[in-house]
């Protein structure tokens, strides 16, 4: 579990400075696209909401100096000679952008702080994938406890007559008591769902109108698409900035589908008139409570800004120059956005820690060998000091002989990787060309046994049993 809170606490940081900074270059990328297409526009800002929500999870980091190493972390090359050594934490990559370099700033977080924010973080994820789930169930049972339309009714020749126009197979179209205004709803079968009372109060150039806009969302594939921009949008929806990316992606879907409507219709002011006209006939009848993913002609809240882009008169780029600045900004959005993911914070609660400080190894009274340990920033450092002794590598395992005399200089310790309760490290004397690689286990805060690892076929050695002298030096975790 604290492993899990520790991933979610840095995937929540992360976002909280690296989705207002995709916000930032997305809003750059669409001052550029001034005159391109809205519904490009909105691929590009769609765009944007899915990086904002997979750069913090490209942050992620394992554990390779707060917990267990990872995997790749912990590889080893083929024997060479008689013993094998240690790959280089410098060789391990991350599988994930390998090629890039990576810049981590480390956060010393408490256990118990940690583990709070993840619990506080993974109840709000599960209150917002249930909140999503009601709402697709909301829809499911407004399609259910809609009934159909008479096919030789003038709605069903209005609907007949539009999907035509579309290209698009017979659609069914339902009404309901359950909707303010018309919306489509489905995937594979998609139908049409309108209020009871356009059935007696719109006119049929209103309801011509509206039946164009659900049939542009159709052909779009507007409700998968919502779906996955609303899956995407679960783990940065606390973010204000994200609601605002996730709000301007509706808005410039209706504004999308209006273009497509108004090119089907008498005329683009003709198609202003009917959506005012309907939007009033809308605000006359009773409410509707809670949210649907339903695409509804009147979801965002910008019918303003609809109007005045189809009664002004704006030059746009043709498709293919739209389409080709749509693809550059999005994939200049995208490797912008991978660049700023090199950038990280990560979590942890620093169980480098509990190694740091002098720990000595005895025999027959005197100190053979004595490690220090210290943690900077989470990152564990050390050196070792040996006296002269001789073990019996081919019988017992033991300490067979000590000579005696002072201890030897500080070596330093390389590779240092920590595995739970485990430090592996290696280091190398003056005078051996080979590294010695070793293992030490915490028994308790104080004790510790050092194993030598990986020696030649036929030789073993016992244990050292290490006593834990002070706390040693600690720096800015």
């Amino acid at each position: 579990m604290m492993e899990i809170s520790r991933l979610l606490v840095t995937y929540l940081i992360n976002a909280l400075w690296q989705v207002p900074m995709v916000a930032a270059m997305a809003w750059v990328c669409m001052k550029l696209m001034r005159r391109v297409a809205v519904s490009y526009k909105h691929g590009v800002l769609a765009t944007a909401l899915i990086l904002g929500a997979v750069i913090p999870l490209a942050t992620l980091e394992g554990p390779t100096r707060y917990g267990a190493t990872p995997w790749y972390e912990s590889l080893h090359v083929e024997r060479q000679s008689e013993t094998a050594h240690f790959l280089p934490l410098g060789f391990a990559r991350r599988p994930f952008l390998s090629g890039m370099e990576r810049h981590s700033q480390f956060l010393s977080l408490s256990p118990l702080v940690t583990l709070a924010l993840g619990i506080v973080y993974l109840v709000f994820l599960i209150y917002r994938i249930g909140r999503f789930g009601w709402a697709l169930r909301r829809s499911l049972q407004i399609r259910a406890n809609a009934y159909a339309v008479p096919l030789d009714s003038f709605i069903s020749s209005v609907a007949r007559r539009c999907s035509r126009r579309f290209g698009l197979e017979r659609i069914g179209v339902l009404y309901s008591s359950q909707v303010t205004g018309p919306l489509a709803l489905g995937i594979c079968k998609t139908h049409v769902i309108i209020p009871e009372r356009m059935l007696t109060e719109t006119l049929e150039t209103d309801l011509y109108s509206a039946f164009c806009h659900e049939m542009a969302h159709i052909r779009r594939k507007d409700f998968l698409l919502n779906l996955i921009y609303e899956i995407v949008h679960v783990p940065i929806s606390f973010h204000p900035v994200a609601k605002l990316i996730k709000s301007r992606i509706d808005q410039t879907r209706e504004i999308a589908c209006d273009e497509v409507a108004s090119t089907h219709t008498s005329s683009r002011s003709g198609y202003a008139r009917s959506l005012l006209r309907i939007a009033q006939s809308m605000t006359a009848g009773p409410a509707k409570e809670g949210s649907s993913p339903a695409l509804g002609l009147f979801d965002s809240d910008n019918l303003q800004e609809r109007i005045m882009n189809l009664i002004t008169d704006a030059t746009w780029m043709g498709k293919r120059t739209s389409r080709f600045f749509a693809i550059t900004a999005a994939l200049a959005l995208t490797m912008a956005c991978f660049g700023v993911s090199a950038y990280s914070f990560q979590v942890g609660h620093n169980s480098g820690q509990r190694f740091a400080g002098t720990w000595k190894a005895e025999h027959e009274g005197k100190t053979i060998l004595l490690l220090e340990f210290r943690s900077e920033r989470g990152t564990l450092t050390g050196s070792i000091r040996a006296m002269d002794f001789e073990m019996d590598l081919q019988g017992t395992g033991a300490v067979k002989q000590v000579r005696g005399g002072p201890l030897s200089e500080p070596m330093p310790l390389m590779n240092l990787k920590l595995d739970g309760d485990h430090l592996l490290f290696e280091f190398k004397e003056d005078d051996d060309p080979d590294s010695t690689h070793w293992r030490m286990k915490l028994i308790d805060a104080n004790r510790a046994d050092l194993q030598w690892i990986e020696l030649p076929a036929g030789f073993k050695a016992k244990p050292f049993h290490l006593i834990k002298e002070s706390e040693g030096l600690k720096g800015g975790n």
